[in-house]
């Protein structure tokens, strides 16, 4: 995990150019490798939650913006605004099952955001998914989110508690584009900042650097 903080750089995407290169990204894993989504002529692919999300890309720590950027893409879809902004995709698919409902209720005042299309380039290391996922918690924290919920399979969540974050499974085991459960990640995690200091000043630093540049949904 260590080799993470040298080989890549994180940053919150702020033009309308690098966001379509996050939905080309997606476009070519979700709709043209997976077949999880509908195939467009434009090459995007695109949903209602973006609207709301803040979108993150990974680089080459070596080359921060080349024509690639992204290498590996993750957005944070923010919690609904006195529900103007409607469920998140967790409570969609998860409608009709109380527990899960129930426990992402009690979570209500935690001010739950979902990460969600989380992908990346054949030739990214699967690690550079990892660190993506490091700088949400970071980012999160900086914007006073406590915690995500994330709808992933469970051999990916295994990855993130190898890696020392504290994951805890909410919600049972579904076919949703492929098996997958809802899990939450709490935004404090100490034993992991503990374990990898290096690894979180430099999520950090990463999304410090993009702050000023975000683009935050109206």
């Amino acid at each position: 995990m260590p080799k993470v903080v040298n080989h890549f750089s994180a940053s919150i995407i702020s033009t309308p150019a690098d966001l379509m290169n996050g939905y080309k990204l997606r476009h070519k894993i979700f709709s043209e490798a997976l077949g999880f989504e509908p195939k467009a002529e434009s090459g995007m692919e695109s949903d209602q939650y973006d609207i709301r999300s803040i979108h993150l890309g990974l680089s080459k720590y070596t080359a921060p913006h080349t024509a690639e950027f992204p290498i590996a893409y993750a957005r944070m879809i923010l919690p609904s605004k006195n529900g103007q902004s409607g469920p998140l995709p967790f409570e969609v698919v998860y409608a009709k099952d109380a527990g899960p409902l129930k426990a992402f209720a009690r979570l209500g005042k935690a001010k739950p955001f979902e990460v969600s299309r989380i992908c990346k380039l054949p030739s990214t290391p699967p690690t550079g998914i990892l660190y993506l996922q490091f700088c949400t918690i970071a980012l999160a924290q900086k914007l006073g989110l406590t915690g995500a919920v994330i709808m992933v399979q469970p051999k990916f969540a295994g990855r993130l508690q190898d890696a020392g974050l504290q994951v805890k499974q909410i919600g049972p085991k579904v076919d949703y584009h492929g098996e997958r459960a809802g899990y939450w990640v709490p935004s404090v995690q100490r034993s992991f900042a503990r374990r990898h200091p290096d690894l979180m000043r430099a999520a950090n630093r990463d999304m410090e650097r993009s702050l000023e540049t975000i683009l935050l949904p109206a």
